[in-house]
């Protein structure tokens, strides 16, 4: 749903520091928390892994969105977790 894809946005936006629309693993595991990620460094790198579907090196929002929905996490509430 489109309250969905809004929230979903917003922690892509907030996580994506340099703006570029495209999440490093550095801006990945440096959010990981705030969406309730392992805060653990080498479990937030095997999601970003895994996140990354055509292993390119940074995650874009599509595959972010489908690693979500796949991986069950739950998107954060207004404000951060």
């Amino acid at each position: 749903n489109l309250g969905w894809y809004t929230r979903a946005w917003e922690y892509f936006r907030t996580v994506d520091t340099n703006g570029d629309r495209r999440l490093t693993e550095r801006e990945f595991v440096d959010g990981a928390a705030w969406i309730g990620l392992p805060v653990d460094s080498d479990a937030a790198r095997k999601a970003f892994q895994q996140a990354d579907e055509n292993q390119g090196g940074c995650v874009l929002f599509e595959e972010f969105c489908a690693w979500m929905a796949r991986s069950g996490w739950p998107l954060p509430v207004e404000g951060g977790a």
